[in-house]
């Protein structure tokens, strides 16, 4: 199936992505993780997205987000649509590099049930980056109330 031509800079992104992560927050101990995240997509204007990750050693499910990615045709504008199993979710708009190799996105809205987990998240920033063919970095990261 062809790409659609206002998301063909982001094609690089298609498959499955897997690795290890790190995570830290001030209130619980920093941990490792590992993660699958994959895009997808269907000849439409839009890539599919869809995170998980797992405890390092037990396997057991830790976080999983899926979302819709959209190009703003002729431009380097980006926005993303995220919703998590928590019950968060998330827009977030940035840009795309000249290459298509980083995507750097702020919330513009994030929302959560009134009785989600304390401290509620407020604004997210996310990096993804191409390093090499075989290689995406990702950096998240979040501000609480």
């Amino acid at each position: 199936m062809n790409i659609h031509p206002s998301i063909s800079r982001l094609s690089w992104l298609l498959g499955r992505w897997q690795g290890t992560g790190h995570g830290s927050f001030p209130t619980i101990k920093s941990f490792e993780y590992a993660e699958t995240v994959s895009f997808g997509h269907c000849g439409k204007p839009f890539l599919t997205y869809s995170d998980r990750t797992s405890h390092l050693v037990e396997k057991t499910p830790l976080h999983a987000e899926d979302g819709f990615w959209k190009v703003c045709p002729g431009s380097d504008k980006i926005a993303i649509s995220i919703a998590q199993n928590t019950g968060v979710t998330e827009l977030l708009e940035g840009s795309v590099s000249p290459d298509g190799h980083t995507i750097n996105l702020m919330s513009t809205a994030v929302h959560g049930p009134s009785f989600g987990k304390e401290p509620h998240v407020t604004k997210v920033e996310r990096v993804y980056e191409r390093v090499s063919e075989n290689e995406l970095k990702y950096v998240l990261k979040m501000a609480t109330e």
